[in-house]
């Protein structure tokens, strides 16, 4: 906006009756009315310095790439961001109404966003400057009732006298020409003004006139609808008080066109319904309450977790609802906002009316006025407590994997695609030592370069699984497996799978004597990692051995190992060994025609019981002869 415009113009001149400070974030891309619009308001563009008096009202134009930015800012400094904007998507204004959006303005092109703009400006500035929060529409009636009270008293518009004694009605030129008529066609007589009440208006007028009259009232105080000499409806204030003079009674008063602010009211309870429209469908617990917890406001959902309605809840103490154990806790949360810190997330068990307890996920913004007084605090709660309950699953899982790995009579280790260590298990540790933060290549091999032909980078660029045999400088043999691992966050590393096959050597060699059937084997990593609890029953089936046995893995979790082998004699003695505590390792024909090295390694828990085996199965067939 040039320099020279009358917006920005504003800044330099004199707050004196006006509105109060809107800081200004637009584009250059607004509607061309818009300086008339915030005529009554001093206005600073965001960015051009020090804007002088304390802003507020924040007003953001079609800008919605910057209201993330606008609201935090908003926020931080506790005066109301305003959205002027011409159809915003819903989830952005659901998501500015979570985060703390005082009112959406749709410019429209019937231009009623002219009137109901000021209306949300107005009401945006009552809240910064008001220590109790009413609503809006009490807010507004208020200021006017001011405003025309001594409009009236000072300059004396529109000005009536109401002669008690001989019903003469004194009528000023300037009321007359409210309704559109010189000050010779309506006379000064108290049945020609009336003639021109709205009917639906006319008893109560006159009751409230007969009342000041006859029943000792001292002011006389109406609002009411008269006709216009064009056919449109006028509302008008009156407001007059009841004299006595020279032993006359007469009843002196003032008349205010109040039409723009009815207009207005219906314009900003228009507002109101579509907001609370938007709040009510909802999923997220929405409530307003004070520092005391008194609430203030619930959205349908808040009702609906308290198996309630919000009529009920409103004026209650937030505290109330929970149980005594809680609210301690709720009341130091309470407290421990600060105009430095507004705003908070925090992650708390609520236990519903039914008793079942429930995780909720709280964001907390608290609106304070421009001398830092707390006026209410808006809450918005997720429940989370599928995901929380999801998660500690999920954390149970990791722990028991963890606790398999680490018993494994392999070694494991977890590279990432620099060649750093990410994670080993114990059997690593105690071949080769702590890694600490060297690269595998160097713990592996001793070498300080990555190796020619690196398992790691082939697996990682390929994708595909490899295996190769390693031997340590104990002269232990190890058959390898290079596997492709994708982590949650979608980051590729290698897992490395040692199993120490040095019992097997010779068989190998002999295997080895065919390199297309060794390479065949290898290619089809003949493992079967599992794990038995207490009762036998699987908790663990993993590996590309499964294929042998027609299995796939994770089909036989849940079932009885004994159920499963109950035909084969040996294999259930091998089980009962395991289950009994004993580590060793054997021969067994688990499928038909297979022949498998098997090591059982039992499970110790905390105190020191058996609380099931794990174990690695290598396919030996081929090393075998099938015997």
């Amino acid at each position: 906006m040039p320099s020279s415009s009358p917006m920005s113009m504003n800044a330099d001149r004199s707050p004196v009756g006006r509105q109060g400070v809107v800081l200004l974030r637009a584009t250059n891309d607004f509607p061309g009315d818009l300086q008339e619009v915030l005529a009554p308001w001093v206005i600073h563009r965001h960015g051009d310095g020090d804007p002088g008096p304390t802003p507020t009202a924040f007003l953001v134009i079609e800008d919605t790439d910057q209201l993330e930015a606008a609201l935090a800012e908003g926020n931080e400094r506790g005066i109301p961001v305003l959205l002027l904007a011409g159809d915003p998507s819903p989830d952005l204004l659901i998501t500015a109404f979570e985060n703390g959006l005082f009112a959406h303005v749709a410019v429209d092109e019937g231009g009623a966003w002219k009137k109901l703009l000021p209306i949300q400006l107005k009401r945006a500035v009552a809240r910064v400057r008001e220590r109790h929060h009413t609503s809006e529409v009490l807010d507004t009636l208020r200021r006017r009732h001011d405003l025309y009270h001594h409009a009236v008293s000072a300059a004396h518009v529109g000005v009536w006298d109401w002669d008690l004694e001989t019903n003469e009605l004194h009528i000023e030129a300037n009321l007359k020409e409210l309704l559109g008529y010189s000050d010779e066609e309506i006379r000064n007589n108290l049945n020609d003004w009336m003639r021109h009440i709205h009917p639906a208006d006319y008893r109560m007028v006159m009751e409230s006139a007969i009342a000041c009259r006859d029943e000792g009232s001292t002011t006389y105080e109406v609002e009411y609808r008269v006709r216009h000499r064009n056919g449109s409806l006028r509302w008008l204030y009156v407001r007059g008080a009841l004299r006595e003079t020279a032993g006359r009674r007469r009843i002196l008063g003032a008349t205010t066109d109040i039409t723009p602010l009815k207009q207005a009211e219906e314009a900003l309870l228009e507002a109101e319904k579509r907001y609370r429209a938007v709040v009510d469908v909802q999923t997220e617990l929405i409530c307003r309450t004070r520092r005391t917890g008194k609430i203030t406001f619930v959205n349908m959902a808040f009702a609906r977790f308290w198996c309630t309605t919000p009529e009920e809840l409103i004026g209650r103490n937030l505290l109330d609802l929970l149980p005594e154990d809680k609210q301690e806790q709720a009341r130091n949360y309470l407290s421990s906002f600060s105009p430095q810190h507004t705003r908070k997330t925090e992650l708390t068990e609520v236990p519903e009316k039914s008793g079942a307890k429930r995780w909720i996920r709280w964001s907390s913004n608290a609106i304070y006025d421009e001398i830092g007084n707390l006026l209410e605090i808006q809450s918005v709660g997720r429940d989370v407590t599928e995901q929380k309950l999801a998660r500690e699953e999920t954390l149970r899982s990791e722990a028991r994997l963890r606790q398999i790995l680490e018993l494994l009579p392999a070694f494991v280790m977890l590279v990432g695609p620099d060649y750093s260590i990410r994670y080993t298990n114990s059997r690593f540790r105690d071949v080769f030592g702590d890694p600490g933060d060297q690269p595998c290549h160097k713990v592996l091999h001793g070498s300080d370069t990555p190796c020619p032909d690196c398992r790691i980078t082939r697996a990682l660029d390929s994708g595909e699984s490899s295996q190769c045999e390693l031997t340590t400088p104990d002269g232990r043999s190890w058959l390898v497996h290079d596997v492709l691992y994708k982590d949650p966050e979608g980051d590729s590393m290698v897992v490395e799978i040692g199993l120490d096959i040095s019992s097997h050597v010779e068989t190998e060699k002999a295997l080895l004597k065919t390199r297309d059937d060794l390479h065949r084997v290898v290619g089809h990593c003949p493992i079967v990692l599992f794990a038995l609890d207490e009762d036998g029953r699987f908790t663990l089936s993993e590996g590309a051995g499964l294929a042998a046995l027609g299995l796939e893995p994770g089909q036989v979790v849940g079932q009885s190992a004994m159920e499963l082998y109950k035909d084969n004699q040996v294999v259930l003695d091998q089980l009962k060994r395991a289950l009994a505590g004993e580590a060793f390792s054997d021969l067994s024909t688990a499928g038909p025609g297979r022949t498998y090295r098997i090591w059982f390694s039992p499970i110790i828990d905390s105190e020191g019981l058996v609380c099931g085996t794990t174990g690695v199965a290598l396919d030996i067939t081929e090393w075998v002869g099938g015997a």
